[in-house]
């Protein structure tokens, strides 16, 4: 046991070796990788300054090498940054000074491009402008002739001299040179002649200077420092790769020593085991040989009382399931009339009920004929009653469907208060609604059914609820932006339930067996189902240190149009 474990603490050195062997392989490559993006960039800084003095001596005629310089050195840039940052790599200060010597040179670059473009423009123009005049007039020619020559000169010069000359010709040739008023064509050629030597003078030295400042900026030296640190870290990484895989052949030699050596043992421990298992199995054939003997003997005895205990444990068997199943039956039958007995007293008085209901309302509207309000109140409780019997068919025949309709929330909660303010105060009873002023007001939803279920809850208070008040609070969740979630509380002082009230309450297949509450039972089953179907639930609160009860429950409304 003792070199098994030597075994797993070697296999684990062994693996944990090769983690940080693999690493300090993967370590390398990054750095290298970085190095080459070193290298890159470095080309590409030198690049770039070869191609601004080729640029600004007139052997580079267009800006598309700068202007892929610049680009590549911002892809590198951008590259070592995110090195730095995946693998948090040293150096960072170094990353920072570059990129901002990489924005400076862009900058610079820029206005080199500008400014060199301007006197490129010019400096072209000049000669152009020089051969037409000196053809218009031939007698001026040696001026503008030496003109142009000055120019030229300066522009491959930043002599002072060659300015101070060039500004006197500039004064002297429009004193010298006269046209006709109708050569106003010459005289603007003159005109923007004199324009761009100036525009030389200006922006000649000003190119100098950028291209001074674009070459001053040295992107090689940071370039380099990096590289070396970069190129140290990778050697740290080499140094552990090789400390690493000494380990790894010193733990390979003594791992395989081990298996050798346990191999041997093992080989050993086998041959001593295979003489023992001899000698036992030469004693196992004696005893094999004298228990056959009494075995023969005993197996009609055995054979005969195997098959009498068979029979009387199959004949038992058969009773124990006969029995068994009996009980069964007997059981579920008598459950199952229990329950149907129950479901269908509920059904019958709640329906008695509803009939009762059916009867007042008809015959107060026989009585009240004449009083046309009293006539459509009881029509209107006639209706809620048939829609209300039509609702709990469905519900039992699992077949209601809710409707989804644009609906005025607001007005829904003060109707309601309404209606049951006047019958609280009726019973002398405070009633009270709690309706947030933010609360959506233009919800789609099935609206009569969630006004009936508010309906239910509020009679069962009025009715049960002798002095005090009477509170309906409202809150709300905006569970999405097209989704709403209404919490209800109808919160009561009236006489209250037990736990056990509370639970028949809530359960659909239960009733207390009080014939005068049947109606209010199956109510709150109603609500209960109703609520189900808008995505909600309802609970019943009970709170020893406070009278009365509490329902609550939340439904799902989807809003509609704020307009």
């Amino acid at each position: 046991m003792k070199w098994r474990y030597a075994i797993i603490m070697l296999a684990i050195a062994l693996i944990i070796v090769l983690y940080f062997f693999a690493n300090s392989f993967v370590g390398q490559d990054r750095y290298a990788a970085a190095e080459q993006i070193l290298r890159l960039y470095k080309s590409d800084a030198l690049a770039l300054n070869q191609n601004i003095l080729r640029t600004r001596f007139g052997f580079l005629l267009h800006y598309d090498p700068l202007r892929s310089g610049l680009r590549n050195m911002s892809i590198l840039q951008d590259k070592l940054s995110q090195f730095v940052k995946d693998y948090k790599a040293p150096g960072i200060g170094l990353k920072d000074t570059l990129g901002e010597k990489l924005n400076i040179k862009k900058r610079l670059v820029v206005a080199f491009m500008r400014n060199n473009s301007i006197l490129r423009n010019s400096v072209i123009y000049l000669p152009v402008a020089v051969s037409i005049l000196t053809t218009e007039n031939v007698a001026h020619s040696n001026l503008l002739n030496t003109l142009l020559l000055n120019v030229l000169l300066y522009t491959n010069s930043a002599n002072e001299a060659l300015a101070v000359k060039i500004n006197n010709l500039v004064e002297q040739i429009p004193k010298a040179i006269t046209y006709a008023d109708t050569d106003t064509k010459d005289k603007l050629l003159l005109t923007n002649m004199l324009k761009h030597t100036k525009t030389i003078l200006t922006y000649h030295p000003r190119l100098n200077t950028l291209t001074r400042q674009v070459l001053q900026v040295n992107l090689t030296d940071v370039i380099d420092s990096l590289s070396s640190l970069y190129s140290s870290e990778r050697d740290k990484y080499i140094a552990r790769a090789n400390i690493y895989r000494i380990l790894l052949f010193i733990f390979s030699l003594l791992l395989i020593s081990i298996i050798i050596y346990m191999i041997i043992c093992l080989r050993k421990s086998l041959r001593i085991e295979t003489e023992t298992n001899t000698k036992l199995n030469s004693e196992i054939d004696a005893r094999k040989k004298a228990e056959e003997e009494v075995k023969h003997q005993n197996v009609t005895l055995e054979t005969e009382v195997k098959n009498r205990t068979q029979t009387i444990i199959d004949t038992n068997e058969k009773l124990v399931n006969e029995i068994t199943k009996h009980k069964k039956t007997s059981d579920f039958l008598r459950k199952a009339q229990e329950e149907s007995k129950k479901n269908q007293h509920a059904k019958n008085v709640f329906i008695a009920n509803l009939i009762h209901k059916i009867t007042t309302s008809i015959n107060t509207i026989i009585k009240n004929c004449k009083n046309n309000t009293i006539a459509d109140d009881a029509v209107v409780n006639i209706n809620k009653i048939l829609d209300t019997v039509t609702d709990y068919a469905n519900l039992e025949a699992d077949t209601l469907n809710l409707e989804k309709t644009s609906f005025d929330f607001h007005e829904l909660m003060t109707s309601c208060a309404n209606k049951y303010q006047k019958l609280a105060q009726a019973k002398q009873l405070t009633f009270k609604l709690h309706l947030p002023e933010d609360c959506p007001q233009k919800l789609i939803g099935d609206h009569k059914r969630l006004n009936k279920v508010l309906e239910n809850l509020l009679d069962n208070a009025v009715k049960y609820t002798e002095k005090g008040q009477i509170e309906v609070t409202v809150t709300y969740k905006i569970a999405d932006p097209d989704q709403v979630i209404l919490r209800f509380e109808i919160k009561d002082t009236g006489i209250g339930l037990n736990e056990e009230k509370r639970v028949h309450l809530l359960n659909l297949d239960d009733n207390d067996g009080d014939e005068n509450n049947e109606d209010v039972n199956l109510n709150i089953i109603y609500c209960r189902e109703i609520i189900k179907l808008m995505g909600g639930n309802l609970d019943i609160v009970i709170k020893d240190d406070v009278p009365g009860t509490i329902f609550c429950f939340s439904v799902g409304m989807q809003q509609g149009s704020k307009t």
